[in-house]
């Protein structure tokens, strides 16, 4: 996780955007593979960044509940569309213009986490922004 945050701290500075982040434990251990996660992260991060074309704040909170990593990224964007939320985590889905992104960062972020017996999902979404829930369980 703090590698992925290191990664992004670009594109905050250049968004000028705060990060917020609550880590309720320092021995939380994942077994897993720390890259694809890492990839999962960074890409939830940056779709949070671009949410919010006009700064605000982005929280990362990690915390563990019964055995269960929970990580959720916060954005302060607009929030997703009820007619595009049940499409978000399609191959090729992209709500960004032509030319601005592929539609492959949630569905392959998807499979990621699924490959870690995890669930990925919306938490809560509305004109205010955008929660994304990560659960993995802390054994495989």
């Amino acid at each position: 996780v703090e590698k992925s945050i290191k990664l992004i701290q670009h594109h905050l500075h250049m968004n000028n955007i705060k990060l917020e982040i609550d880590f309720s434990s320092d021995n939380i251990t994942l077994k897993c593979n720390p890259q694809k996660i890492q990839q999962a992260l960074m890409s939830i991060l940056i779709n949070g960044i671009e949410a919010m074309p006009n700064n605000g704040t982005l929280k990362v909170k990690i915390n563990e509940e019964k055995g269960i990593v929970v990580i959720r990224i916060t954005d302060q964007g607009t929030g997703i569309s009820p007619k595009d939320l049940p499409h978000i985590f399609e191959p090729f889905f992209s709500t960004k213009e032509i030319g601005k992104g592929t539609g492959l960062g949630l569905a392959v972020t998807y499979g990621i986490i699924k490959q870690h017996n995890g669930v990925l999902e919306v938490e809560d979404t509305s004109e205010k922004g955008t929660t994304f829930k990560i659960s993995i369980p802390t054994k495989k």
